[in-house]
């Protein structure tokens, strides 16, 4: 979706640029990156879960990130405590 890409690359935008303050001799601005860094683990967590929830398999999202179906699993378990994998439906 084009307006999915023109969000995700002005957040890389901002991102970048707080990254670049901090360099500036801000070190206190640290904690505004491991906030990033803490928003995107749960982006991606959210963003896992949700494509499962409508189907889609695990390898197919490891595609899409450029991992393997056993790295998705392995780092974004089932609610249920059970390692990811295809959906199965009855």
């Amino acid at each position: 979706m084009r307006e999915t890409d023109d969000v995700a690359e002005a957040a890389c935008r901002l991102i970048g640029a707080v990254g670049r303050r901090v360099a500036e001799e801000d070190p206190d601005g640290l904690v505004y990156l491991g906030q990033i860094e803490q928003a995107l683990a749960d982006a991606l967590e959210t963003a896992v879960l949700g494509l499962r929830e409508h189907g889609f398999s695990d390898a197919a999202i490891g595609r899409e990130l450029g991992v393997s179906r056993q790295a998705v699993a392995q780092r974004w378990a089932h609610a249920d405590g059970r390692e990811g994998g295809a959906r199965v439906w009855h």
